[in-house]
């Protein structure tokens, strides 16, 4: 437009008012025209930022959603690791405890073996105690015949001891004396 004249009429418009305005009006639309491209430019600029803000925030976005699911996946995994470890970890302690519970059982039968071969042994104990007493009780009454056909005085005789600890047993010490009508009986709980 700047390089458009008029022609000139007579009854026309004075050319240098046309011109001029036209100027102005030409100046006016350059100065917008320059602040358009800068505007423009401004905005590409900050569409070229936005841009790359996008693709930085989409290459997180991918990086967080790999991550994601690897997370995922180890989480799946101690979880499946986990009730594998429960599973196993249960299985030993119902193996351990059948196991225990055999020694227990073992040991309980050899307490109920070693019961019965204590009150076995105790048996024999009595039964051995009353054998001894009896034979003292006999060898008292030789001892008694003996001593009554001689006549001469009676030299001492060893001790003869019995003794047994059990629960219900009394201690009992028989003693022969050089007087064979002595017996002394001590008793003791």
């Amino acid at each position: 437009m700047a390089g458009k004249r008029f022609s000139s009429s007579m009854s026309g418009y004075n050319k240098k008012e046309v011109d001029s305005y036209l100027k102005n009006i030409f100046d006016d639309f350059e100065e917008k025209l320059v602040e358009k491209d800068v505007e423009i430019n401004k905005l590409v600029g900050q569409l070229k930022d936005l841009s790359q803000k996008y693709e930085n925030i989409k290459i997180k976005e991918d990086q967080i959603d790999i991550e994601k699911e690897k997370i995922s996946k180890a989480l799946v995994r101690a979880d499946e690791t986990y009730a594998q470890i429960i599973n196993d970890a249960k299985r030993e302690a119902l193996v351990e405890t059948e196991h225990l519970e055999n020694k227990a059982e073992e040991q309980r039968e050899k307490v109920v073996d070693i019961k019965k071969e204590l009150l076995e042994l105790r048996e024999a104990a009595y039964k051995m105690l009353d054998k001894y007493k009896n034979a003292i009780d006999d060898i008292n009454q030789e001892y008694d015949v003996v001593f009554e056909e001689k006549d001469e005085p009676n030299e001492p005789v060893e001790e003869i001891k019995i003794v047994a600890e059990e629960e219900n047993f009394e201690y009992v010490e028989y003693k022969i004396t050089d007087d064979a009508e002595e017996i002394d009986a001590e008793e003791e709980l």
